[in-house]
């Protein structure tokens, strides 16, 4: 509600909603309020992440599998739902996976697996979409918000950083110009560049 309060515009009408997006039928009624309210979905961004910094230490499905149920299959879920509410019509989904996804870092383990995953589902599911555009994948660096902060005291945090206007200008962008793929960081492109040679 204060996110909301702090938007000021007479251009759009922002709707609060909440519910645990790792669940499958508080995603399916996410879906429902939506087209209630707006009576179809033309943009859908799946921006939910599951915070956590942690050296594995003792095996924890239950903790694993949470991770994965919104990192991972909610996006996925979501991407398959909006194929099936527009056929026949012109969409988009944006998913924030990370340039973790493409980095291997002591501490984020199963996190950058979640959005390695993700990586490879967009690759191969454009395949399967008549405009393999309606798909879109963001790979931002560490975003100064308090994601970290949720993730855990004194963790270490990716560098560089960016602030969450710079990442969401570069969203903005790539959605006007259908990207598949959005890198807000030109550095982080020219990290992956040198990686393919210096792995």
């Amino acid at each position: 509600q204060k996110a909301i309060k702090a938007v000021s515009s007479a251009q759009a009408t922002i709707t609060a909603y909440t519910c645990d997006l790792s669940q499958q039928t508080r995603v399916d009624d996410l879906f429902v309020h939506a087209l209630e309210v707006m009576g179809g979905i033309d943009i859908f961004i799946a921006n939910a992440g599951f915070a956590y910094y942690e050296k594995i230490e003792v095996p924890d499905w239950e903790h694993i599998a949470r991770v994965f149920r919104l990192n991972v299959f909610s996006a996925i879920y979501s991407t398959e739902k909006m194929k099936t509410l527009n056929p026949g019509r012109a969409f988009k989904v944006v998913i924030t996976a990370s340039a973790i996804g493409h980095l291997a870092l002591p501490g984020y383990a199963i996190y950058a697996a979640t959005k390695a995953a993700l990586h490879r589902f967009a690759e191969a599911y454009r395949f399967e979409l008549d405009d393999r555009s309606a798909l879109t994948l963001v790979y931002p660096i560490g975003t100064r918000t308090n994601f970290f902060d949720t993730a855990g005291s004194n963790i270490p945090i990716p560098w560089p950083t960016q602030s969450p206007e710079a990442v969401a200008r570069a969203v903005i962008r790539g959605i006007e110009r259908d990207h598949p793929s959005i890198y807000p960081s030109r550095l982080h492109q020219v990290f992956r560049v040198f990686q393919r040679f210096l792995p």
